[in-house]
């Protein structure tokens, strides 16, 4: 009797990139506990932005560290180089990329 085998240890943990400045930078998935922790600060940053218990400020410091836990070869520096709207649409692009169908896919193989 065949048995249908999933290998996690197969899956390439980088699961998308982003080029800026003319480098590329690997996305890398992180682990479920984290991804929980993550969006839940996350959430809880954007609410106390929204009633005034925390500044913009706050939720961009908390935006570097969601990106840098993704994104482990982004330095401080080039960070502090994009501006807001890049950060914004970096969280957005690093957020789609939480569920990720085609790395199920391909441990199906």
């Amino acid at each position: 009797m065949s048995v249908e085998m999933l290998n996690l240890d197969d899956l390439n943990p980088v699961i998308k990139q982003f080029q800026f400045k003319g480098v590329t930078y690997d996305i890398c998935e992180i682990q479920l506990g984290e991804f929980i922790r993550m969006t839940a600060e996350q959430k809880s940053f954007e609410s106390r932005v929204k009633d005034g218990s925390a500044t913009e400020e706050d939720l961009l410091a908390h935006y570097r560290v969601n990106i840098k836990r993704m994104i482990p070869a982004l330095t401080d520096e080039v960070l502090d180089s994009m501006t807001f709207r890049q950060v914004q649409v970096l969280m957005d692009f690093i957020n789609a990329s939480a569920v990720n169908e085609k790395s199920v896919a391909e441990a199906k193989k």
